[in-house]
C-alpha cells in the first residue's frame, strides 16, 4: 500500500495570502511543510500532525511525484531524488504493480538531473527495498493528493495557481 501524507507548517502563510504570483516565485517559490511517503511498512519523509514545523519543500516533492507518474507511463524504470539530499527512490513497474528501493548515496556519475530511466547500480546500498505496491493505488493516491493539494493553494491564494512551479505541477497532471 502506498499513502502520502503532507501538510504546510510555514510561518508565512498569511503574507503569502497576499502575494502575486510573481512575488511568490521571486521571494518564495515554494511552501515549507511536511511530507510522508509510506510504502508498504517503509517511510520517507517526516508528518506529524502535533509538530508545529517542517522544512520540506512541499510543491517541489509534489512536482517530482507527477514528473514520475507521467514518465511511468512510458518507462518501467524511474529512480528520484530525495529532496536536499543524496537518496534515491527507485520505482520499478511490474505489470500492475511497483517495486520500490530506497537507495543511500548511490554513485551518481552516470545520471542527470533529479529524476532519471537510467538505472542505479544494483550494488548501491538500499537502506530498504523490494516494497511491493499496487501501481494504480499509487497513481491515485498522487492523483487525489495533488488535486488536495491544489485546492489548499487554491483556498490560501488563488493567484498562485499561476506561480511557476504550480503551473509545472498542472501542466504535469494533465499529461497524465
Amino acid at each position: 500500500m502506498f499513502r502520502l501524507s503532507f501538510r504546510f507548517v510555514y510561518d508565512d502563510l498569511e503574507l503569502i495570502k497576499t502575494m502575486t504570483e510573481k512575488q511568490f516565485d521571486q521571494y518564495f517559490g515554494d511552501i515549507s511543510g511536511q511530507i510522508e511517503l509510506h510504502c508498504g511498512g517503509e517511510t520517507v519523509g517526516f508528518y506529524h500532525e502535533e509538530v508545529p514545523f517542517g522544512n520540506e519543500l512541499i510543491l517541489l516533492w509534489f512536482k517530482r511525484l507527477n514528473e514520475v507518474v507521467f514518465l511511468l507511463k512510458t518507462h518501467n524504470y524511474i529512480a528520484m531524488n530525495v529532496i536536499e539530499n543524496n537518496n534515491w527512490i527507485e520505482f520499478i513497474k511490474e505489470d500492475d504493480s511497483l517495486r520500490l528501493n530506497f537507495v543511500e548515496g548511490p554513485d551518481l556519475s552516470k545520471i542527470n538531473g533529479f529524476i532519471t530511466n537510467t538505472p542505479i547500480n544494483s550494488s548501491e546500498k538500499r537502506e530498504w527495498g523490494e516494497v511491493k505496491i499496487s501501481y494504480d493505488g499509487f497513481l491515485k493516491e498522487i492523483n487525489q493528493k495533488t488535486n488536495e493539494l491544489l485546492e489548499m493553494i487554491k483556498q490560501i491564494n488563488i493567484k498562485l495557481l499561476e506561480a511557476d512551479i504550480v503551473t509545472r505541477i498542472l501542466n504535469m497532471k494533465n499529461h497524465i
